[in-house]
């Protein structure tokens, strides 16, 4: 999801004709510092009761199902139109195009490091599940918010990385931003098991 919400942004800027909302590397910095290691914490995810009552997969079948799919998609959107909007709404005001991508960055990672968390399960939303049952995710999240700090605070990946110092404000608004999307996508979850259940 994340990689599809960085193609859509992009893209969504170049065709708008607009300066890219993030650099080259800076999503380096996403993709490979800090969501690698959520995402490998992932493999430490306790197995889940329900995972028995499960069919076996037919041959052949792919392992990402159609309503996977498309929950992958409306998440990517739901993150697309969160950040895009924060973009447009930044790019009124008179602030620096640094700043502003700085601001992007760091919700893009906020976002990512959020949304790692509703990818624990996809039977259970993070209200029927222990959200932070799983200690090697919870410690990978803290590293890649580390290494955000140290993205926009200490000065040579700053300048590497065309990084910004940003205050309170502008963290309130991206954590804010980020519990908002959480919410959503949750409720979205939350639509596809209730189906899902139906379905059975």
């Amino acid at each position: 999801s994340d990689s599809f919400t960085e193609v859509i942004l992009i893209g969504g800027s170049l065709l708008l004709r607009l300066p890219l909302p993030v650099t080259a590397a800076q999503i380096l910095w996403v993709n490979l510092i800090e969501d690698t290691l959520p995402g490998i914490a992932l493999a430490f995810e306790p197995e889940e009761k329900e995972i028995m009552a499960e069919p076996p997969r037919a041959r052949g079948q792919p392992i990402l199902g159609a309503e996977l799919k498309t929950l992958i998609f409306i998440i990517g959107i739901f993150t697309d139109l969160f950040l895009l909007g924060l973009y447009f709404f930044l790019r009124q005001g008179v602030f620096h195009l640094h700043f502003i991508r700085t601001v992007i960055f760091a919700a893009l990672t906020i976002d990512s490091l959020f949304y790692v968390f509703a990818c624990r399960s996809l039977r259970q939303t993070m209200l029927q599940k222990h959200p932070f049952g799983n200690k090697v995710l919870n410690i990978s999240v803290l590293i890649g918010f580390l290494s955000l700090l140290v993205a926009i605070y200490v000065p040579f990946i700053q300048t590497f990385l065309d990084t910004h110092v940003l205050g309170i404000r502008e963290w309130m608004l991206i954590i804010g931003l980020g519990i908002f999307e959480i919410m959503a996508i949750e409720a979205t979850k939350w639509v596809f098991i209730v189906r899902h259940k139906k379905t059975k």
